[in-house]
């Protein structure tokens, strides 16, 4: 059974993995879309910046495993 709990700075390299893994099944469908295989870490600014802010954050699920899974919320005013 996961646990959840707040994303921090040191769970960045795993939530881009999980990124990347979710990036290719949308590449396989929308490769005009969605970019390629590439260096997970390439999309650490765009992760980074959900965690631990006023107004958005990043929470996590693990297993003994490690990281399986996470999601980013934030604030939106319109």
């Amino acid at each position: 059974m996961p646990t959840y709990r707040e994303a921090t700075e040191t769970d960045l390299h795993a939530i881009c993995a999980l990124g990347e893994e979710v990036n290719a099944v949308h590449h396989a469908a929308f490769p005009g879309i969605f970019a390629g295989p590439g260096d997970p870490d390439r999309d650490a600014a765009h992760w980074r910046s959900s965690i631990g802010r006023e107004d958005a954050t990043t929470f996590v699920a693990e297993s003994r495993d490690g990281l399986v899974g996470f999601v980013t919320v934030s604030i939106a005013q319109v």
